[in-house]
């Protein structure tokens, strides 16, 4: 008995020798700090990610949202709860912050605020950035085969043969049409949301898809001839060598502007703000932009691209926004995807 007793102490001794440096007791345990970032699936690279929780010890989960509506439907459902920090477009950091879904950000726990390009900031949803701070963006531009000037108006012109790619968004289309038939405009009146409602309903006869991912694939393969879509999917084509031509619309300049918002809910304002400042660092942004071929924020990395000088010297950027109430845009868009053009 005593020589069993003894090989089970050898045993015993030469397991925990193996396995003792894989476990510790709980209050030996340094705690994991994290935070939960509600965004578009390709907001942040996996590398940075794993750059900020090395040097901060915090980690990051990301919750992927595919459009602003998904995120706000979300966000007024749980009423922010969940979440620490989201991303959001221009127009949807103006509802969430109607709806107090956000909450102010310390600026002083932001040094590199000081580093976004001017430009970007003060803008109409947030006039003093006391609730979101601008993290990338891009203007929409006319994509064709051939070199044009064409304007959003001319998509809206009887096309002949060539099939357009547009906007998958509705908030997006309702503006491009309203600018069409009204030119710049707040607000739509019943009579004039139907209007643009029977425009967008003529436009389809020569509309190929409602995608921008895809614009590339479609006029690839001559599917389709021009098409409106944001600047990072022009210059990854252009990147890959597709023969393309793209500009700026010859009548409006409309741009997006991604913003990092806080929730009002959350618990953790220390890491969001770390957070934040890291993704506003220029060695984030170089990455990110490189990475996504969208502009970035920070002035020093401010692209010398004809197209941003041009966006600059017109200075008069629009935004996308609701100009009807949210369930009359999403009835006329569920309309337009059933209609069936003659």
């Amino acid at each position: 008995m005593c020589r069993l007793f003894y090989a089970f102490l050898w045993v015993l001794a030469i397991y925990s020798s193996i396995y003792i440096g894989h476990f510790s007791p709980s209050w030996l345990q340094k705690p994991v700090k994290s935070i939960d970032f509600f965004c578009w699936g390709d907001t942040i690279e996996p590398e940075l990610l794993e750059e900020f929780e090395k040097t901060t010890q915090i980690h990051v989960n990301i919750h992927p949202f595919s459009s602003n509506e998904e995120m706000i439907v979300k966000l007024k459902a749980l009423d922010g709860k969940g979440y620490d920090l989201i991303c959001a477009s221009d127009y949807a950091i103006r509802i969430l912050k109607e709806e107090k879904l956000i909450s102010r950000i310390d600026h002083n726990l932001i040094p590199n605020i000081a580093t976004i390009d001017p430009y970007l900031l003060h803008q109409s949803f947030d006039p003093q950035n006391e609730v979101s701070l601008p993290v990338e963006w891009e203007p929409y531009v006319i994509v064709t085969k051939e070199p044009s000037n064409l304007g959003i108006a001319d998509l809206f012109k009887e096309q002949g043969k060539n099939r357009v790619v547009m906007t998958p968004d509705p908030v997006e289309a309702i503006m491009y049409a309203a600018y069409t038939l009204y030119g710049k405009v707040d607000h739509l009146s019943d009579d004039q949301l139907q209007e643009v409602g029977s425009l967008l309903k003529m436009q389809k006869k020569s509309i190929e898809a409602y995608v921008d991912h895809r614009a590339k694939y479609l006029i690839e393969t001559g599917n389709c001839d021009l098409a409106l879509i944001r600047s990072g999917f022009a210059r990854l084509m252009e990147k890959d060598n597709v023969p393309i031509h793209y500009q700026l619309p010859k009548d409006w300049h409309f741009i997006n502007i991604e913003n990092l918002a806080i929730t009002a809910s959350t618990e953790k304002r220390e890491e969001v703000h770390a957070f934040i400042n890291f993704f506003l660092s220029k060695h984030s942004q170089k990455v990110h932009s490189e990475n996504t071929l969208v502009f970035p924020v920070h002035k020093e990395l401010t692209s010398n691209a004809q197209i941003v000088e041009e966006i600059h010297q017109k200075n008069d950027p629009q935004f996308f926004h609701y100009l009807a109430k949210e369930e009359d845009t999403r009835d006329l868009w569920v309309s337009l995807k059933r209609h069936q053009p003659k």
